[in-house]
């Protein structure tokens, strides 16, 4: 993978550098948003991680010029994970200091994997373009809300980790666009996306 890494702190940048480059990753740092920016423009990358404090810049128009060369990207904060984090729409996935190193490649794969995808799933009327983390055409999805809503359509368990904060954060991104279709806890079955009239 060809990786952007974007931290400021520059022991960090330099070890997770490393390491991504150890295990085959073609890895590019840069210490604030307008190095980010700057090496964004000059090439195409599968993926970026980017701090949410990263100095000399605004992290959204980061994101957009990362965008607008389809690459996806991972925002590290040091904020407390919830709903509302998630809510913010900026990134395809967010990971919270201090992380593991395994957790973060399985993140940065996971996203990649689904930018190429170019898979499109129906949860009860409302369609899911996965390549392009949006649900019903217009509201932000995470590469883990993703999988989040995959399992609960194909009735398998919802791993547990911070599993209520995605069904909420889902919740509230699906009200957006039908207020009728929820995620539900049912006794015996799991969870459910549930129409109600």
């Amino acid at each position: 993978m060809k990786i952007l890494l974007a931290l400021p702190d520059r022991d960090l940048l330099s070890g997770l550098g490393d390491i991504l480059t150890l295990d085959g990753n073609e890895v590019t740092c840069a210490f604030d948003a307008i190095q980010a920016a700057r090496f964004s423009s000059d090439k195409r990358f599968d993926a970026a991680l980017v701090d949410r404090s990263l100095p000399r810049g605004d992290l959204r128009a980061l994101t957009e010029l990362l965008h607008e060369s389809k690459t996806p990207v991972v925002v590290v904060t040091k904020d407390r994970f919830s709903a509302e984090l998630l809510m913010r729409a900026e990134a395809e996935s967010y990971m919270t200091y201090p992380f593991l190193v395994p957790d973060l490649t399985e993140t940065l794969l996971g996203v990649t994997e689904k930018a190429s995808s170019g898979r499109v799933f129906d949860v009860c009327g409302i369609a899911v373009d996965v390549s392009k983390f949006l649900m019903g055409g217009s509201v932000k999805m995470t590469n883990e809300e993703i999988d989040v809503l995959e399992a609960v359509c194909e009735g398998r368990p919802v791993p547990p980790r911070r599993r209520e904060i995605y069904v909420a954060s889902i919740n509230a991104k699906m009200a957006r666009i039908d207020p009728a279709r929820r995620i539900e806890y049912v006794a015996g079955e799991g969870y459910r996306v549930r129409v109600t009239e």
